[in-house]
């Protein structure tokens, strides 16, 4: 029985980076990465929320 791949750091922001711009839908992104819409949205949400952290209001 095989694992599925786990996508690395990288892969990750650079997939979230892009999702925040907000230029292409989360299933476009998926189909150009290969990846799955949530992972997408998923991986921009945790930037997000991550970089909200940094940041002070």
């Amino acid at each position: 029985m095989s694992k599925r791949k786990q996508p690395g750091f990288e892969f990750e922001v650079k997939v979230a980076l892009e999702a925040l711009k907000g230029k292409e839908t989360a299933t476009v992104l998926a189909n150009r990465f290969g990846a799955h819409p949530r992972t997408i949205r998923q991986s921009k949400r945790a930037l997000f929320e991550g970089a909200s952290g940094i940041v002070e209001h």
